[in-house]
Parts: structure tokens; C-alpha cells; sequence
């Protein structure tokens, strides 16, 4: 969790869109919740 920037309950992030982060995200998605930005860079 700490790995893609989640450090306390109930906080939000932005993280870039790599295979990097898909596999961290995959390995707790029981435990967050993930959202789609567009038009961010």
C-alpha cells in the first residue's frame, strides 16, 4: 500500500498508468478503489 502512495485510511492518490502500478493495484484491489482520470498529464 505504501508503494503507491496510500499511507492512511480513506486517503486519495494520483498515480501514472503503467504495468507498474496495475500489478500493485491488482495485488490489493480487495482493498481499494480505483478510478480512471482522463484528460490528467
Amino acid at each position: 500500500m505504501e508503494a503507491l502512495g496510500l499511507k492512511r485510511h480513506q486517503q486519495s492518490v494520483v498515480q501514472e498508468d503503467n504495468p507498474a502500478i496495475r500489478g500493485m493495484i491488482f495485488q490489493v484491489s480487495h482493498l481499494v478503489e480505483v478510478e480512471e482520470l482522463e484528460g490528467e498529464e
